[in-house]
């Protein structure tokens, strides 16, 4: 699989884990997202491990309110606060800081005099968070958006995805759960 991924994937990945090493231990690209994990929730095992997989559901629950929802990410920040230093970051950016911003809930739309943060990422000369940002859904352009864009329609097609934010029992329900 990684013979056939992006090459730019591939460098952001490097980048995340050199970032990682370079900040220490606790500061891995899995650490973002899993920075506040209550002692009641438990972590399915993976699926080599001894015990193995565990059930479907439970996987897919812990990963829907690990990475959809964010629900153990650290929110360190008021958003207007984390946007503004996603903004700083774009221009002299370290890929593990942005993330670990766009996880906590930065504006990754932001537009400032006339510039999205991907372009102002591009103009910088960092084009692994240029592609981070552009990943997660930021505004490859400030040229006029799309219906989608104005809607903030991120539904799939069928409508069932529970919107960002959405409390976990929503989450749960729109898989099938509730």
């Amino acid at each position: 699989v990684l013979d056939a991924s992006d090459p730019v994937l591939l460098a952001l990945l490097v980048a995340l884990h050199s970032d990682s090493a370079a900040e220490g231990e606790a500061a891995t690209p899995n650490a973002v997202w899993e920075a506040h994990v209550p002692p009641n929730v438990r972590r399915p095992p993976p699926s080599d491990s001894a015990e193995g997989a565990g059930p479907r559901e439970q996987r897919e629950v812990f990963i829907r309110l690990k990475y959809e929802i964010r629900e153990f990410v650290s929110r360190e920040a008021p958003l207007a606060r984390l946007t503004e230093q996603l903004w700083d970051m774009a221009a002299g950016g370290r890929p593990l800081r942005v993330l670990q911003l766009i996880a906590s809930g930065a504006d990754v739309t932001v537009v400032k005099d006339e510039q999205s943060c991907y372009e102002r990422a591009r103009a910088a000369g960092n084009p692994l968070v240029a592609e981070l940002l552009s990943q997660n859904g930021a505004a490859t352009s400030t040229a006029a958006p799309s219906p989608a864009t104005i809607t903030g329609d991120a539904s799939g097609a069928d409508g069932s995805a529970a919107p960002f934010g959405a409390p976990p029992a929503m989450v749960a329900a729109s898989a099938g759960f509730g």
